[in-house]
């Protein structure tokens, strides 16, 4: 009577089994430092920056083979550029310096396969920038006002409007999703600031972990948002909210954390102190927080400390590291153990069997 039961758990522990038992960690070579790589999406391209020949920091864009500079919005070589974000049709936006009279500024763009588009600035501010894009075109991103003040915009349809954060304070969206969410950190009183997640003019308080502050850095199509928020203690702690309740995602043993991107199927990629308090990236999934260094093996492929910011929802995590003592980008694959459909398929038809034999008998 108990095989019914031992069937019932294979079943449920099939996907799990062949999903990503292992990883591997693929070199896309040298980009220099420093470079990020910031924002991928499910067919493989990703964004970030990089250090061009002049040694500024430019837009970089990878097509799923090769890294190329995608240079800034005046195509001035000393000039710099940084990509934040990039969407399925491979627009990316980001920041660019322009020339403004005879001083240098910041605006935000969007590059659609060559061509930029400058997203300009609202009356009142100096300067702006990209932060995401959404598969719509849609861009959230910060402007910033001649007294350093920070504020928040949404760019559609051509047109860039301001937006207001929680009890009308100041507000810094860092993501958009395909739903239209965007998520950030805003003022949530003189003496704190909070994650909070919005959806046209309706903004909602996501709290903190018990202290004063918390950022909302990353969300996904199902509504659930990650960040860092900080402790009763005082320390960062990466989190994931999602319906309605925040969630303390741990360390690797140390005393701080922080989560920078999540995808579908709410698996979390960021940085975490060790037992030894050195900071490291890390992949969070069923309930577990792991070492991605330890999860392929740095030390035998010749990879030292990891960096990352994104994974996609095929469970692609882009970044750079060193190899072998110089700044590589990289991407670590999920490995689904093929052995384990085998094992599958004979373990039940040995259960099915067993189970005929108890029932002739």
């Amino acid at each position: 009577m108990k095989t019914p039961i031992n069937l019932l758990k294979i079943l449920i522990l099939f996907p799990q089994l062949c999903w990503a038992s292992s990883y591997s960690i693929t070199d896309l070579g040298w980009v220099g430092w420093p470079a990020s790589i910031f924002d991928s999406n499910d067919s493989g391209s990703a964004t970030g920056q990089m250090t061009a020949y002049h040694g500024n920091t430019t837009a970089m864009y990878f097509d799923g083979a090769n890294f190329s500079n995608i240079g800034n919005l005046e195509n001035i070589n000393y000039y710099t550029s940084s990509a934040r974000g990039i969407n399925s049709s491979n627009q990316v936006t980001g920041s660019s310096d322009i020339s403004y009279y005879s001083t240098i500024r910041s605006r935000a763009f969007v590059w659609d396969n060559g061509t930029f588009t400058d997203l300009g600035v609202l009356e009142g501010h100096e300067s702006s920038g990209g932060r995401d894009i959404n598969d719509s075109g849609v861009v959230v991103g910060t402007m910033h006002t001649s007294k350093g003040e920070t504020r928040g915009f949404i760019y559609e349809n051509g047109v860039m409007e301001q937006l207001m954060g929680l009890n009308g304070k100041h507000i810094e969206p860092f993501a958009i999703n395909n739903l239209g969410q965007f998520v950030g950190t805003s003022s949530a009183s003189v003496e704190s600031t909070h994650a909070f997640i919005g959806s046209g003019s309706e903004i909602q308080d996501l709290g903190t972990l018990g202290g004063n502050h918390s950022w909302a850095i990353h969300i996904n199509d199902l509504g659930a948002v990650v960040g860092g928020a900080e402790t009763l203690q005082g320390y960062r702690h990466a989190f994931i909210w999602k319906d309605g309740v925040m969630s303390d995602l741990g360390t690797l043993g140390g005393f701080q954390s922080q989560a920078y991107s999540i995808n579908s199927m709410n698996q979390v990629v960021g940085w975490a102190e060790n037992s030894k308090n050195i900071g490291e990236a890390f992949l969070y999934r069923d309930g577990e927080m792991f070492s991605l260094c330890g999860l392929v093996n740095c030390e035998s492929y010749g990879w030292g400390s990891l960096n990352t910011y994104t994974i996609n929802n095929n469970g692609e995590i882009f970044g750079t590291g060193y190899l072998d003592g110089s700044y590589h980008a990289f991407v670590v694959t999920p490995v689904p153990i093929t052995s384990a459909i085998w094992l599958f398929g004979s373990g039940l038809v040995g259960i099915i069997g067993i189970s005929r034999r108890r029932r002739k008998s």
